[in-house]
């Protein structure tokens, strides 16, 4: 049996694959648990999540609920998480494209 495949047996918390993180996210922070705790009309919004762990939270997300809607400060970023969605294994993302905002990427952008 290969190292990789051993150590990954001995530490099955240690991812070995991009889509094995959501559902670490899932186990480790019990997300389960504190969606199952949201009653209905009530929302979950998570800030200060940034770069590609937007993708990794709405896959972790994915993983517990039907439906998930991801709202972005910038709508140039939709493209980029909703890749970043598909590549941590959410198999039907859906986003709005800019050409369906107002304006351009330069004026729906702010300052990094």
């Amino acid at each position: 049996m290969p190292r990789k495949a051993i150590e990954t047996l001995a530490n099955p918390t240690r991812p070995s694959r991009l889509v094995d993180f959501p559902g670490l996210m899932v186990e480790v922070h019990q997300l389960a648990k504190r969606i199952g705790r949201l009653k209905p009309g009530q929302e979950l919004a998570f800030s200060g999540v940034w770069g590609s762990l937007r993708g990794v939270l709405a896959a972790a997300a994915s993983n517990v609920c039907d439906h998930v809607l991801v709202v972005l400060p910038q709508a140039a970023d939709a493209d980029i998480v909703g890749g970043d969605a598909e590549a941590f294994g959410v198999a039907n993302v859906r986003t709005l494209p800019l050409s369906a905002a107002e304006g351009s990427a330069a004026l729906v952008r702010d300052e990094d």
